[in-house]
């Protein structure tokens, strides 16, 4: 007999001939693939989980502080990466390990057969010394070291912090199986059964559903051999027919929380400051001027000079007598006479003037300086704490009191399920789902967690095109209202059938089940619904009276190019004032007639119809001092500036259309408000070629360019010579360098006709 809990630890036993070996690699390649895909249950109930305890907090019925407390708590203290990593390691050391062993298998099987290989076997590994080890035997001992690194992998295959239904062992061939039993215990709670009803394709997987547990928690299961423990394992259990949730309660603390916080104190200080942009003009400059004009007038003065000089002289006598040769030389010269008088003329000169122009803005400048000081406040932290409560079904045979349970309404319901809970305080309550004739179809209800005591006193359902609101909007129902009287319950499901899509979920909030109507107010709820084909279907933690409504859009985008018409298709549920407006500088032309001085206007108004039929009768112009006009009111000679549409009481039961031919296209979105619902169309831009850089070339004839950056070009950076040509900057600059030579856009003449520049 087994008087004391212990646990013997697994040995890796080295088998007596290749049979034996091959059968036991065999096995734990089997484990080891069964602990895979357990890994990978557990890693998809871990996101699961994960996924479960988000959407509670996203609902509010966690606050952030529980939230944090159950995820830590559920995750051990450790991230979800790491638990994610956790089993993804696992999954690639668990497939090497199989990988090797499956090696092993084959090098076994291509080994000859030894003979006596038992007794040579025993003989080597007695005597064991690593230089005489031969082949065979470094096989053998491979395998065993090979098993010592996986004992992890399949010794434990219920991985760590996950609550489990199969716990594995391996089979030992030397146990007496006839007298070999296994025994689980919890708390007072010892059971046995026999180890044969566990054994698999030669491997124990014992499920813990066999046996008669009836909690969670841990639990011990042990093996039994002859009396004596040869196994045991610790594992966490989840009862199966228990229902457990945790639940937690946080009570606020106050705390003193301090901090240095930075203080910024400035003084603002104020200017004008002004630019100067100046360029260069040549002009022409004239001035009168005095000047002399002056006449000569000159002639030549001739003067004769006789030159003389004695030849051939002879002495008469006393007296010399000579003989004279002469010669004259006539030396002329030139005599002026000056005349003058002053004469006033016009003088032209090229001035180089340079002009400039300033441009002055009053701007302020803060002058800061920081200052740290200590900021404490009072908060208040919530401290939580938590505990499993888990509801046990009871196995037993439910028998349904129908007409207790549903008084008067017994006869419109069909009763599809009961079940019968018992919850920890011992209060016991039913889950019920039945079935109930609507106009359009059946109506499935799921009760959860009614108190067993209670009757469903009332049930009302009934067909209703539309209602109003607590606004006084009226709504279009796409199903039929169920009502039922207001029971203690935890949460119940609804499925309605319905004739069209639904938006959102509508809530009457007193039912008059007498006269089967709402006797308080409708109103429009936030709750989780899912639309599958023709059925709608949420849940709710209280009743009274529920149903669907919708408002749709049905072209939210729309592709266009200038002149053409832009026709946005809606379809509303009710009726509500309807409100069309445009968004980010979407303009109208003026009504009836445009000015030309506005060259932004985007579009034109041309209709909104219901159906075939026109609504400018009921339409209304909304003004830029929020005034309205009636549209039936204008005539041809007005210009008015809107900014909206409006057409109070809106109604239409089928396609709305409105008409406007857009002007400038790419730019427009229109906001559509119907009551509380929005929803906007959109006549996005298409871009053709975007650009990242200046483009002097190669432009493409009525196509639209984009520009995706700021430029500050020191040339003329784009130099159009194609026509139809639309350049949308988005935004974006062109800026320069400030000379006089050149510019951020050039247009060659007769060429780039009909080019736009935008944004």
């Amino acid at each position: 007999m087994v008087g004391k809990r212990g646990i013997k630890d697994s040995k890796y036993n080295l088998k007596n001939n290749l049979e034996d070996t091959t059968k036991e690699i065999a096995y734990k390649i089997n484990v080891l693939r069964h602990n895979l895909q357990e890994a990978e249950n557990r890693e998809n109930e871990l996101i699961h989980k994960l996924n479960r305890y988000k959407q509670l907090y996203q609902e509010e019925r966690l606050t952030y502080a529980e939230y944090e407390f159950v995820l830590n708590k559920y995750l051990k203290g450790k991230s979800a990466t790491e638990w994610l990593f956790y089993f993804t390691n696992y999954r690639i050391e668990a497939e090497q390990i199989i990988q090797e062993l499956e090696l092993e298998l084959q090098r076994i099987h291509s080994l000859p057969q030894p003979v006596k290989q038992k007794e040579i076997l025993e003989e080597k590994v007695s005597s064991f010394t690593l230089p005489k080890l031969n082949y065979k035997i470094v096989s053998f001992v491979s395998i065993a070291l090979l098993f010592m690194l996986i004992a992890f992998f399949i010794s434990e295959p219920n991985l760590t912090g996950f609550s489990v239904y199969e716990v594995n062992f391996e089979l030992n061939e030397s146990w007496n199986l006839e007298n070999s039993i296994v025994r689980v215990s919890q708390g007072e709670f010892v059971q046995d059964l026999p180890l044969l009803n566990f054994i698999f394709d030669g491997k124990i997987i014992i499920d813990l559903r066999k046996f008669n547990l009836n909690k969670s928690g841990e639990i011990y299961v042990d093996i039994i051999v002859d009396g004596f423990l040869v196994e045991s394992k610790k594992v966490d259990f989840v009862f199966d027919n228990e229902l457990c949730e945790e639940v937690v309660t946080c009570v606020d603390k106050p705390k003193i929380i301090c901090e240095n916080i930075t203080l910024q104190n400035c003084n603002e200080s104020c200017s004008d400051v002004c630019n100067e942009t100046c360029f260069d003009k040549i002009i022409l400059i004239c001035s009168n001027e005095t000047i002399s004009i002056c006449n000569e007038t000159c002639k030549d003065v001739c003067v004769v000079n006789q030159t003389c000089q004695q030849v051939n002289c002879t002495l008469i006598g006393n007296e010399t007598v000579c003989g004279n040769i002469c010669n004259n030389v006539t030396n002329c010269n030139s005599v002026c006479n000056e005349s003058c008088f002053d004469e006033v003329v016009e003088v032209c000169n090229n001035v180089t003037q340079k002009t400039c122009n300033q441009t002055c803005s009053f701007e302020c400048a803060d002058n800061c300086f920081e200052e740290i000081v200590s900021n404490c406040t009072e908060v208040s932290e919530q401290v939580c704490t938590s505990e499993l409560v888990c509801t046990n079904l009871i196995n037993e045979d439910v028998e349904f009191d129908k007409s207790k349970k549903f008084g008067k309404n017994k006869d419109k319901v069909k009763i599809k399920n009961v079940k019968k809970l018992k919850k920890i305080d011992n209060s016991t309550v039913e889950n019920i789902e039945f079935e109930i004739n609507g106009s359009s179809g059946i109506i499935s209800v799921q009760l959860n967690g009614l108190e067993q005591s209670i009757s469903i006193e009332d049930i009302g359902i009934i067909k209703i095109d539309s209602v109003f609101t607590s606004d006084l909007q009226k709504v279009n129902l796409r199903t039929d209202v169920f009502a039922m009287s207001n029971t203690l319950l935890d949460n119940a499901t609804l499925s309605l059938p319905t004739n069209g899509k639904v938006d959102f979920i509508i809530r009457c909030e007193n039912w008059d089940f007498k006269e089967n109507q709402c006797g308080g107010e409708w109103v429009p709820t936030i709750i989780p619904f899912v639309q599958d084909g023709s059925s709608l279907t949420f849940s709710v933690d209280g009743f009274s009276g529920y149903a669907g409504a919708s408002i749709e859009i049905l072209n939210v985008y729309t592709y266009l190019k200038d002149g053409d018409d832009w026709i946005v298709n809606f379809i509303t549920n009710g009726t509500a004032n309807l409100t069309i407006s445009g968004v980010n500088n979407t303009n109208w032309t003026e009504f009836l007639t445009d000015l030309n001085t506005t060259n932004n206007d985007e579009m034109k108004f041309i209709d909104l119809k219901c159906g075939n039929d026109s609504l400018k009768d009921s339409l209304y112009l909304v003004k830029e001092d929020n005034s309205l006009i009636s549209y039936n009111s204008l005539s041809e000679s007005d210009s008015i500036v809107i900014k909206a549409l409006h057409v109070p009481d809106y109604s239409c039961n089928g396609t709305a259309f409105l008409t406007n031919n857009v002007l400038i296209a790419g730019y427009a979105t229109l906001r559509f408000e119907f009551g509380d619902e929005v929803a906007y169309a959109y006549d996005p831009l298409v871009c053709d070629y975007t650009l990242s850089a200046c483009k002097t070339s190669a432009w493409v004839a009525n196509s639209v360019y984009c520009l995706d950056t700021s430029l500050t070009p020191t040339v003329t950076c784009f130099k159009i010579d194609q026509p139809g040509i639309t350049f949308d900057c988005q935004g974006y600059t062109i800026d320069g360098d400030r000379g006089t030579s050149d510019y951020g856009f050039s247009l060659l003449n007769g060429s780039a006709d009909n080019v736009v520049i935008n944004n």
